[in-house]
């Protein structure tokens, strides 16, 4: 989890951690106004992903399928987004 939030910390301009527990629990991030929530719904009715499976899981299922189905251009991209 300290690698996740190291990642997304330089990436937010926000402090290690401060990312670590907006990662966890009923956590949110608003794209449209570029702000963390507790909120599941923005002020624009739409519905938001919690932290954990916006910025974790998506990413590595991502990662997952790209080496399954042998996408190596957009693995070695995702590999050298997380310094791997």
């Amino acid at each position: 989890m300290t690698r996740f939030a190291n990642i997304f910390a330089d990436k937010f301009k926000v402090d290690k951690q401060k990312m670590m527990e907006k990662l966890w629990g009923d956590n949110y991030f608003d794209s449209e106004k570029k702000t963390w929530t507790t909120s599941e719904i923005s002020e624009t009715g739409k519905v938001l992903k919690r932290n954990f499976v916006q910025f974790i899981m998506e990413p590595i299922i991502k990662l997952a399928r790209s080496i399954i189905e042998g996408n190596v251009e957009q693995m070695e991209k995702m590999m050298i987004a997380v310094k791997v």
